[in-house]
């Protein structure tokens, strides 16, 4: 039997399998809230080379998170990811974005299989999950989730620096750095912040082209799919007040994808 050092994992030991749900980027000022969850055996996986490794994902290093992902996603029964984009988490706030990924990313009840989730939080919906308050240091399959929404995050802010150059997300990966905040007081938010987070919320004016942008949002709805496209593209355009009425707009036509969309499921 191999050594398990996440305290919690002994109390599932009869269990087949226990599910772990952690997010990556909720205090980020810009880009995705990225929920992931993982299902394994703990006492399976304590068995592996590289399982000693494992750890909150804070703490580890960049390159031991991106050595740890593959082999957390083929050793898991099952790895969910759930992307919740910008222009979510400033129409439901964040604390609600997160939530929904939690339910997007949970397996079917199965009392057999365990759910914990990371934290003091949980959706309704998710009544017989349990939360463990630093869970990301007590139980590995949140900590392995946290590493794999960690490591997916950051290569979505690799891509995102490519989008918006000069503000530094391959490095900072939209935390709120002083070399952050200073980019965006010298170029302004871009399309992709959270127009709901300070400072980028300091930026927020609803003015005439709000109206504007809105009043030609008509209900045909191939014409409101060509709207979509145009309102994430234009993002950065809307003040926080304007684009949630957009949202709203979109969503009782289906326009808006939901999160089930952005769900990528591994195994």
């Amino acid at each position: 039997m191999g050594s398990n050092h996440f305290e919690l994992d002994h109390r599932y030991a009869d269990y087949p399998a226990i599910t772990g749900i952690d997010e990556a980027g909720r205090g980020c000022l810009v880009g995705p809230v990225v929920v992931a969850s993982v299902t394994w055996n703990p006492q399976a996986v304590s068995e592996e080379s590289w399982f000693p490794k494992m750890a909150d994902s804070k703490v580890l290093k960049e390159s031991v998170r991106e050595e740890l992902y593959p082999a957390i996603v083929a050793c898991a029964n099952r790895v969910r990811i759930a992307v919740v984009s910008p222009i979510l988490i400033d129409y439901m706030n964040i604390l609600r974005a997160s939530l929904h990924g939690f339910e997007m990313t949970a397996p079917v009840q199965n009392p057999m299989e365990p759910l914990l989730i990371d934290g003091n939080q949980k959706p309704p919906t998710l009544k017989w999950a349990a939360t463990v308050v630093k869970g990301d240091s007590k139980v590995s399959a949140i900590s392995a989730a946290g590493i794999v929404a960690k490591v997916t995050r950051d290569e979505l802010m690799t891509g995102l620096d490519q989008l918006a150059p000069g503000y530094g997300f391959c490095v900072h990966k939209g935390y709120a750095t002083k070399a952050h905040r200073q980019a965006i007081e010298r170029l302004g938010p871009c399309n992709f912040h959270r127009k709901s987070f300070r400072p980028v919320s300091d930026w927020d004016r609803e003015g005439p082209a709000d109206l504007e942008l809105l009043d030609g949002f008509t209900d045909n709805m191939a014409e409101l799919h060509g709207h979509w496209h145009f309102f994430r593209e234009q993002y950065h355009r809307f003040s926080l007040k304007a684009s949630r009425k957009a949202v709203e707009k979109f969503r009782p036509l289906g326009i808006l994808p939901s999160l089930k969309d952005n769900l990528e499921i591994f195994r």
